[in-house]
């Protein structure tokens, strides 16, 4: 196990090397989150099919998320009422359907794991999070 291990990152350490910032954080992701839920070869052929569909729906809603605030926060104190009423309900529409992202993801790997196994991936998709912010604020001298 050590062995495979071993190998495991010394092959994300290589392919790292040669990817965009996006791509590379990818990567780092997916090694950390193996990692620590400790996945088999079989495990991992089951979860990141899963895994992936559910991310890429997280990154289309924020896409989205994103795209919204920026076209209207230069035009926010112009709002009336009703159209800040109706940026607020697009704005939940798209923080639910992140939230019923992680609830399907959640549904579809209790057929796969045990719930502390579900909780250790949810802990451990934070902790990722936060090493990698930790990392950013770490570089930009915060």
């Amino acid at each position: 196990m050590k062995h495979i291990l071993i190998i495991t990152l010394g092959l994300v350490s290589f392919l790292v090397s040669a990817q965009t910032p996006k791509e590379r954080i990818k990567t780092l992701k997916t090694a950390y989150i193996t990692k620590e839920l400790n996945l088999t070869n079989e495990e991992a052929k089951e979860f990141w099919p899963i895994y992936e569909a559910y991310d890429q729906e997280l990154e289309a809603n924020r896409r989205k998320l994103g795209i919204m605030v920026l076209n209207e926060s230069e035009n926010i104190d112009q709002m009336n009422t009703e159209e800040a009423g109706q940026l607020i309900t697009n704005y939940l529409k798209i923080e639910k359907s992140l939230y019923l992202a992680q609830e399907n993801l959640i549904k579809s790997l209790d057929e796969i794991f045990t719930k502390p196994r579900i909780a250790k991936l949810l802990i451990a998709e934070r902790s990722f999070n936060q090493r990698m912010l930790q990392r950013f604020r770490n570089r930009s001298g915060r």
